[in-house]
C-alpha cells in the first residue's frame, strides 16, 4: 500500500506566522483562501485538534473526513447527532491521526490546525500549503498562536501566486522539504 504524501494546510502572518487568536478566531477574513482551502482539501482526510473542530460549531466541512485529536478522546463529547458520524473520528495523538488518515486515502491527507496540532504534526509533514498573508498598509497582523518555525525545514518552492482582497495582500505557496 502506497503511503500518501503527508500535508499542512494554512494561513499565516508573512512576517510573525501568526495563524489566529486564542479564542479560536482569525485574525483575517479572506474568502479567496477559505475556497482555497476547500479545493485542496476536499476529498481528503483533515486532521484537527478539538479546538478548531470546536471552531466549526460543530459542522462538519462537506465531503471530508474530520479526524479530530483530543488528548483524552475517550472523554470527548460530540454533539448527539454526530457521535455515529463515519465521517467524525476521535484519536489521542497524533501518531494514531496520522495511521488512520493513511488508511483511508492513499494520495493526500492534511493537517488542518490549530497550533498545537501545527507542532505536532510538523515531524510527519512532506508539503505545506501556506498563504502568507499580511496587511496593504503593512500594520503588523496580531495574534497569541502561531505557526510553527517551517523556513529552514521547507525550502524547496513548488508553486506560489500572489493575490489581493480587501485590506489584505497574500500569497499562495506549495513548499517541500
Amino acid at each position: 500500500m502506497k503511503k500518501p504524501t503527508v500535508s499542512m494546510i494554512s494561513a499565516i502572518g508573512r512576517e510573525n506566522r501568526v495563524i489566529g487568536k486564542t479564542n479560536g478566531k482569525i485574525p483575517w477574513h479572506i474568502s479567496e483562501d477559505f475556497k482555497y482551502f476547500k479545493k485542496i482539501t476536499m476529498g481528503h482526510p483533515i486532521i484537527m485538534g478539538s479546538k478548531t473542530w470546536e471552531s466549526f460549531s460543530n459542522h462538519p466541512l462537506p465531503g471530508r473526513i474530520h479526524i479530530i485529536l483530543a488528548r483524552k478522546s475517550e472523554n470527548y463529547k460530540l454533539p448527539e447527532n454526530l457521535k455515529e458520524s463515519k465521517n467524525i473520528l476521535l484519536v489521542n495523538s497524533m501518531e494514531n491521526a496520522v495511521e488512520v488518515a493513511e488508511e483511508l486515502d492513499q494520495e493526500e491527507i492534511f493537517i488542518i490546525g490549530g497550533g498545537q496540532i501545527y507542532n505536532l504534526g510538523l515531524p510527519f509533514v512532506d508539503k505545506l500549503y501556506l498563504t502568507l498573508v499580511e496587511r496593504k498598509d503593512h500594520v503588523k497582523i496580531n495574534g497569541e498562536v502561531f505557526f510553527p518555525e517551517y523556513q529552514n525545514i521547507f525550502t524547496k518552492k513548488i508553486s506560489g501566486y500572489k493575490s489581493s482582497e480587501g485590506e489584505y495582500e497574500f500569497e499562495f505557496v506549495i513548499l517541500e522539504k
